[in-house]
């Protein structure tokens, strides 16, 4: 009768374990053996096939390159790139840029809510924290912020706790120092994940005035409920058939803006937002 195979293995493994010898010996072949032993070893220890499956891929994925960049040239990058640039390029118009800095000096610290639902004034509520705690779900394998914080612990806070203490910060309007820890550059991945949430919350609030006053084109699909960033191509492929069915020739623009987000100047961008009504205790 044929031993199986299973005992087959085991068998050889036993034998090899008595095995006590030079490496060196017969030019090699019993360090290979040794190595071919170690392997087999590990796909015996694994408890699954996730872990079958983890061996296999360490022995067959391609192995990570050196790196070939410093960490300091790398933060010296990032910060460069994640901040407004220190000298403005020629085509900006600098004296709107200075006049833009005198208004935000002028703009009062506390400034009144008038959006029709006080949505930047209204107390947080419960249902507003479950809906946070909702959304992150889907992110419980974020890093942690530079404070060790990380969405698992949020999800651990009771909801009136973590509701009592966000609503203190707005109408104190003053930050734990560990939150702002982060904010010498915008790497998001850095921030508190406690501060993330409370923008999340403001976000969703920011939303529901510019939807309510109608603020947000329609071509504007990123980031919006219901919409999808493929929306855009869609229509740009209708517009291409319908000219070349008219015999019409159709230029189109892809603009690509460097550093965009990061480079924004924030003074600006909160003169541009009081300006159109986003304005109350969460804003200051």
């Amino acid at each position: 009768m044929t031993e199986p195979k299973n005992a087959q293995w085991k068998s050889q493994k036993d034998s090899e374990e008595e095995f006590q010898g030079d490496p060196e010996d017969h030019r090699g072949r019993e360090r290979v053996r040794l190595l071919q032993k170690s392997l087999r070893d590990k796909v015996f220890e694994c408890k699954d096939a996730g872990a079958f499956w983890r061996v296999l891929r360490g022995w067959t994925d391609p192995r990570p390159k050196p790196i070939q960049v410093s960490l300091e040239v790398l933060t010296e990058e990032f910060q460069k790139r994640m901040n407004e640039p220190e000298e403005c390029p020629a085509s900006f118009n600098m004296e709107q840029l200075r006049i833009s800095a005198e208004l935000f000096k002028g703009m009062p610290r506390i400034n009144e809510d008038v959006s029709p639902k006080k949505s930047f004034s209204r107390k947080l509520t419960l249902a507003d924290i479950e809906w946070g705690k909702q959304h992150i779900m889907k992110h419980l394998s974020t890093a942690s912020g530079i404070d060790d914080f990380s969405y698992g612990d949020i999800m651990e806070i009771p909801n009136e706790k973590l509701r009592a203490l966000l609503q203190e910060i707005i109408d104190k309007k003053i930050f734990p120092s560990k939150w702002l820890a982060a904010l010498s550059y915008r790497l998001v991945v850095l921030e508190c994940c406690l501060l993330k949430f409370l923008t999340l919350l403001i976000d969703r609030r920011v939303k529901e005035y510019a939807v309510e006053a109608k603020l947000i084109p329609e071509t504007q699909n990123g980031f919006m409920a219901t919409y999808r960033t493929n929306n855009n191509p869609f229509l740009l492929r209708v517009m291409s058939d319908r000219a070349a069915a008219e015999g019409k020739v159709m230029y189109v623009a892809v603009v690509d803006l460097k550093n965009a987000f990061p480079a924004v100047n924030r003074n600006v961008l909160f003169l541009t937002l009081n300006s159109m009504g986003v304005a109350g205790d969460m804003i200051d």
